[in-house]
């Protein structure tokens, strides 16, 4: 995989362990450039990412390819029909 910080993953990790019923949730974590130290802003379920906004500089995908990593976009559909099934009864 092309970028992987194990520590961003497991922050996002536990961000989103509250809110286990809720599919595809995005997670903005930043870190603090001079102690590298991670900060979660927001836990967003809206379904808009902040990175279709367009930015200067790289475009975020350069950094993080959310589209691909982890297998994305499908991993997010098939949450998404599990829980629609599940709470389809």
């Amino acid at each position: 995989m092309p970028w992987v910080d194990d520590e961003i993953l497991e922050l996002a990790r536990a961000a989103v362990r509250p809110f286990a019923p809720y599919p595809g949730l995005g997670v903005d974590i930043i870190r603090e450039r001079s102690t590298g130290k991670l900060f979660v802003l927001e836990v967003d379920s809206r379904g808009f990412d902040i990175t279709d906004v367009p930015r200067r500089g790289a475009p975020i995908e350069e950094r993080a390819p959310y589209h691909t990593q982890f297998d994305g976009l499908a991993g997010i559909a098939k949450r998404l029909i599990d829980k629609t099934r599940e709470l389809a009864v």
